[in-house]
């Protein structure tokens, strides 16, 4: 079986920075996404794929407005195989010019190629929202 996906990071949303001093979170991470298969002869997975759709250092992050989003709009297509895997990978950070890095949010999914729907419509997809302590949505 042979499908061919889509995957698009369209934002970073503040929507509240809570107990963060003042309207602005500083963010920083990365999101990827992955294509794997499994090695039989190996006994063990392979990275078949790596695209990295957004990363910024704690040393440069970006500055959200509270109720604004950080518009990113990047996209890959991967192609995938029996046997294979997607998986999309992403952390969240903020960084105040006090203190340590504080942690937003993580998300890690891996779907066998055959768990992925065909899509009825084009351009029609899942959506993946992160909330921690209500201070910034993905």
């Amino acid at each position: 079986m042979y499908k061919k996906a889509r995957v698009t990071l369209h934002n970073i949303f503040n929507d509240n920075t809570v107990d963060d001093p003042g309207d602005l979170l500083e963010i920083c991470g990365s999101w990827d996404a992955n294509r794997f298969s499994w090695d039989a002869d190996l006994v063990e997975e392979v990275l078949l794929e790596n695209h990295n759709l957004w990363s910024r250092t704690g040393d440069d992050p970006k500055f959200v407005t509270d109720g604004d989003a950080f518009i990113i709009e990047s996209f890959v297509g991967i192609e995938s195989f029996d046997g294979e895997f997607l998986e999309i990978n992403g952390h969240v950070s903020e960084r105040d010019d006090f203190g340590e890095i504080d942690a937003i949010g993580t998300f890690s999914k891996r779907w066998n190629i055959n768990e992925i729907p065909n899509a009825r419509r084009p351009g029609r997809g899942r959506s993946r929202r992160i909330r921690h302590r209500g201070r910034a949505g993905l």
